[in-house]
């Protein structure tokens, strides 16, 4: 019985491609199982029933015709089977080359894909309308055929065969024929057995054409060899990120992620890896890293396909998760990629995602509340924020204690609003500014309400949650006159000293110090180096985290102050919670020797509980203010007695006959 097929993607091998009926192998005239093409048979059969070659509608097959240069390329897609996608690609790219070389329409895509796999290029296009190659407007005796040296190194190129193949292979009597741009095409082709070895008689006849016979079983041999290495099998691809690469059941794997769906990829020894464009191996694919990744389906159904290559296209990452382990060179965390979706600013730990150790790379550093630490002394449950490189090395970590005590400069307040919590923004000591949450299991309304920017602080903290005050801010700022500095050397074979200074207040002497990292501000503005010269005698406000000096400023001695005050009321504020609170006093000025801080004038101040005074105590205060009389943050009091009656403001009071104040 007639097989009469129609099939949508058919190459054929003659010019008449467009024939509704494609006549069978079992049914061509001129070839038959026992006849003088037996050996061709099996071939034609086959490939007729893919839709890969056909025959003339006359019955026959012709096996002896020679095969034209746009019929080769037809085949070599048949062989190849490229996507609809990348045809159309192709078409787009090169159709106005093709058109101009007057391409028969019928082997446009054709010709279009072997420019696009490089093949051919449109260099060898132009060359062949030239030399009649291509039949367009040329009559069937007048056109040109490709020889076999030619061929050979089409169809080497299509199934990506080496151009320096192993030469020794070769065992045609008449080797040296073949050009050399062919020997190692053939070569590879013959290692294959695609080709033969010695081929029709002993020779190679690289100068003949080819025959449609010859042609069926080359490009059968080819087709077959195409489906092993999976090079006609349609080549997909998948984005995702990583979320395992390892072994499973002995085979290598790689599982990732996109829109919440996981695809599983199998890869072998033929599969490439890329990171950054440079080669890479299976070792350096991790979890979090952004992947695209080219396949081929299978007849596995557990994986999504074999990887042909896996490429790194985001493997720098920022992660957040919890210290699990340490070692010297890094350490071992559950983590999950730092988003939106992480939210720091609760105690509750987060979800994580993978767990995994990490290697710190070289120069990066992990800081811990302002200050260095090697990465093994990071704490079991350490909240920890990092960024990875391509490598998957960390570059920089930022650690936050469970439980820890963190003291810095306040550049920020920022109150609570419908969708953020109130925070306050800290510069530490590595010179960074750092954001801590308000503990919002506290009874009170913030602890955050009484500081001001420009203060120093201690706080004690649960991960980055603020959880109280450790001590009065107002301590942290000293001012006074500097009555002493001398050089201080901190360290063996220190080139620049650091310095001792002695700084008066209204109550005490103060020794404190300075290091590389204490700045000095000057009235006008900006920073300069510190030295005995600059400092002595003059009046400053020192920012001092314990005995450190953080920064010190030159007051102009037009803003600072020294006088005498008495409590007129006493207000305490528990706004800190625990047993920690503010006493604010109003003070009513009795003496003093700044014309902008005047007689008489009421101001209030925040002292902490160890500082407790009663109504009518009469204090000295020394500090700053301003030309609104408004006194700065940081002023020292002195206790100097309790009185029972309001003083008169201008009027001296005195101690044994002592004024209280020597302005002198």
């Amino acid at each position: 019985m007639n097989k009469r097929i129609v099939k949508a993607l058919t190459i054929g091998l003659c010019t008449v491609m467009l024939v509704p009926n494609i006549v069978l192998a079992k049914e061509f005239k001129d070839v038959k199982k026992n006849g003088p093409y037996g050996w061709a048979y099996s071939y034609i059969d086959e490939l007729s029933d893919k839709g890969i070659i056909e025959g003339y509608p006359n019955g026959n097959y012709e096996p002896d015709k020679a095969v034209s240069f746009e019929e080769v390329h037809q085949l070599i897609k048949g062989i190849i089977n490229p996507t609809r996608d990348e045809i159309n690609k192709a078409v787009e790219k090169y159709g106005s080359d093709i058109e101009k070389s007057g391409v028969a329409s019928w082997a446009k895509e054709a010709i279009a894909i072997s420019i696009d796999r490089s093949i051919i290029t449109t260099d060898t296009l132009k060359e062949a309308k030239q030399n009649g190659f291509l039949s367009k407007g040329v009559k069937e005796k007048d056109l040109v055929y490709p020889n076999r040296n030619t061929i050979a190194v089409y169809y080497a190129r299509a199934l990506k065969l080496s151009a320096k193949g192993d030469e020794s292979l070769l065992k045609h009597t008449d080797k040296d024929d073949i050009p050399i741009s062919t020997r190692g095409y053939l070569a590879s082709l013959v290692k294959e057995n695609i080709f033969s070895p010695t081929g029709s008689d002993g020779k190679f006849e690289g100068k003949r054409y080819i025959r449609r016979s010859e042609m069926a079983k080359i490009t059968k041999l080819s087709y077959d060899y195409a489906k092993s290495e999976s090079l006609n099998t349609q080549t997909l691809t998948a984005t995702g990120k990583v979320v395992l690469a390892t072994t499973l059941n002995n085979l290598d794997t790689v599982i990732i992620e996109k829109d919440s769906k996981r695809s599983q990829f199998r890869v072998n020894a033929s599969t490439t890896y890329k990171i950054n464009g440079q080669a890479a191996t299976f070792k350096d694919i991790k979890p979090e890293q952004e992947v695209k990744i080219t396949y081929v389906t299978g007849t596995d159904s557990t994986v999504t396909g074999i990887a042909k290559t896996v490429e790194v296209i985001n493997s720098a990452k920022n992660l957040i998760g919890y210290v699990t382990n340490t070692h010297i060179t890094g350490f071992t965390a559950k983590y999950r990629t730092n988003d939106s979706s992480v939210d720091t600013t609760k105690a509750d730990m987060f979800n994580t995602t993978d767990n995994a150790m990490f290697t710190l790379a070289n120069g990066a550093k992990i800081y811990e509340l302002g200050y260095e630490i090697k990465p093994e002394k990071l704490s079991f449950d350490e909240l920890v924020e990092f960024k990875t490189d391509s490598s998957g090395k960390v570059t920089e970590a930022v650690a936050y204690p469970k439980t820890g005590s963190v003291t810095g400069y306040i550049t920020k307040i920022n109150s609570a609003t419908s969708t953020t919590k109130s925070n306050i923004v800290l510069r530490l000591a590595d010179g960074k500014e750092y954001t801590f949450y308000e503990n919002q299991t506290s009874n009170f309304s913030s602890i955050f309400t009484d500081l001001r920017i420009g203060q120093n602080v201690t706080f004690t903290t649960n991960y980055k949650i603020a959880v109280r005050t450790n001590q009065n801010q107002s301590q942290n700022i000293e001012t006074g006159r500097v009555i002493n500095v001398r050089p201080r050397y901190s360290y063996e074979n220190q080139v620049t000293p650091d310095l001792e200074v002695v700084i008066r207040t209204a109550n005490k002497d103060l020794t404190l110090y300075t290091d590389k990292n204490t700045g000095l501000k000057v009235a006008t503005g900006g920073y300069l180096s510190l030295n005995q010269n600059t400092l002595y005698n003059q009046y400053v406000r020192a920012e001092v985290n314990g005995n450190y000096i953080r920064a010190i400023e030159i007051i102009d001695p037009k803003a600072s102050f020294d006088a005498v005050a008495q409590v007129i009321s006493v207000k305490n504020d528990n706004a800190f919670g625990g047993a920690l609170y503010n006493t604010i006093y109003t003070v009513r000025i009795i003496e003093s020797n700044n014309p902008y801080l005047k007689l008489g004038s009421e101001k209030e101040i925040s002292i902490g509980t160890s500082n407790t005074l009663n109504r009518l105590a009469v204090i000295r205060m020394m500090g700053t203010v301003d030309q609104n009389g408004d006194i700065g943050n940081g002023a020292n009091v002195q206790f100097l007695r309790n009185e029972n009656y309001e003083l008169t403001p201008a009027s001296s009071y005195t101690n044994n006959n002592v004024p209280v104040l020597n302005f002198n």
